[in-house]
This record gives C-alpha cells, sequence and structure tokens, in this order.
C-alpha cells in the first residue's frame, strides 16, 4: 500500500486522457507504472483537484478502477474500499490519499512517474511506502 501526501492550493488544468474529458478544467496528477522489461504493460490513475469534491465516490467526477489482466500492473486510489481510476478531490489543503499498485509480474522491475497538468507552482508530492516504510519524492 502507498500514500501521497499532497500540498498546494488549487489551480487550474485541462484533464485530457485516454479519451475521457473531464468537461472543466482542473489541476491534475497522474501517476504511471510500468513494467521496465515490457513498457506496453503499464497503467495509471488520475488525481484531479476540484474544489468541493468528496474524499469518497463523486459519481458526475470519479471512475471506477478496471483491473487489467495478461500480466499488465494496476494502480489506482482508494477510500473506504472504492477503488478508482479517477479520483476527484479537493486539495485546497494538504491531504494523505491512500494509493494501490498490483504489479503481477515476478522477477519484473517496474517504474511509477508522476506527471502533473497544472497551471502554476506544482503541487509537493511524496510517495510513502508502507512496507519498506520509506518516503520518496
Amino acid at each position: 500500500m502507498y500514500a501521497f501526501r499532497i500540498n498546494k492550493l488549487p489551480l487550474l488544468a485541462l484533464l485530457m486522457t485516454a479519451g475521457f474529458s473531464l468537461q472543466a478544467q482542473y489541476d491534475i496528477l497522474k501517476l504511471t507504472v510500468f513494467d521496465l522489461s515490457d513498457t506496453n504493460k503499464r497503467d495509471e490513475t488520475i488525481i484531479a483537484n476540484v474544489l468541493g469534491a468528496s474524499d469518497g465516490f463523486d459519481g458526475s467526477l470519479d471512475a471506477w478502477k478496471l483491473f487489467n489482466y495478461g500480466g499488465n500492473p494496476n494502480v489506482y486510489s482508494f477510500h473506504a474500499g472504492d477503488k478508482l481510476a479517477i479520483n476527484a478531490v479537493d486539495l485546497s489543503a494538504p491531504k494523505v490519499l491512500q494509493m494501490g499498485i498490483e504489479a503481477p509480474q515476478t522477477g519484473s522491475m517496474y517504474e511509477l512517474s508522476l506527471e502533473q497538468i497544472v497551471h502554476g507552482n506544482p503541487y509537493e508530492v511524496l510517495l510513502e511506502d508502507k512496507h519498506l516504510n520509506t518516503f520518496m519524492d
């Protein structure tokens, strides 16, 4: 299990990924995991900064996680048991988001990357590895 700590006031950006549009402008944090031995085996999850969004599932903003198969990794955020591919949250104050990563290929090396689609200053994002009890930025 992983957690992200995010600090920043809300700004604006436009989400356009995998044919999906949030219909409005929001800051976007996109976390991608891919298998270093086969970069076609990848997955991504989106965190959108939406003022007033709840931490739980928002039917008009969030999307459930549909899990990959065939040796592909999975990455998602979750709250109260809900696993989400797209998670709109209010980041007007620092927040910890629970993240899940499933890497099915035994012996494979995986890489995580974070893309910030924002106007203005980027977010300060830390990844906490709950298994190793370490933090990475």
